[in-house]
């Protein structure tokens, strides 16, 4: 039997997705930003199943990387999945923008 994971999401990645639905609902409209609500509730949510299925992030082995239309969710695993930032594919994400928290 497969484990099933909690999911826990940091502050920082809670303070991504509401900025990130804001700005598509300005942008493209609110029928966009409600399909792309449900692809990264969707997403997210099938992290509690097979998390290790996705790619590890290289510069920080600890974190792995689940894509989702455009964004990208950064996430670890530890007795749980903690999300910790949702960002756009096209962002150079840098070490600092992860935190120290989950540097290990």
């Amino acid at each position: 039997m497969t484990d099933v994971f909690d999911i826990v999401i940091t502050e920082q990645a809670t303070r991504d997705y509401n900025a990130l639905i804001d700005y598509v609902k300005h942008e493209a409209g609110v029928s966009v930003a409600r399909t792309l609500k449900l692809r990264l509730d969707q997403t997210v949510r099938s992290l509690t199943w097979l998390p290790l299925r996705y790619q590890v992030y290289k510069p920080i082995p600890s974190i792995r990387l689940a894509p989702c239309s455009s964004w990208t969710i950064f996430y670890r695993i530890t007795a749980r999945v903690e999300v910790i930032r949702i960002l756009h594919q096209s962002r150079d994400v840098t070490r600092e923008m992860l935190g120290q928290d989950y540097i290990f």
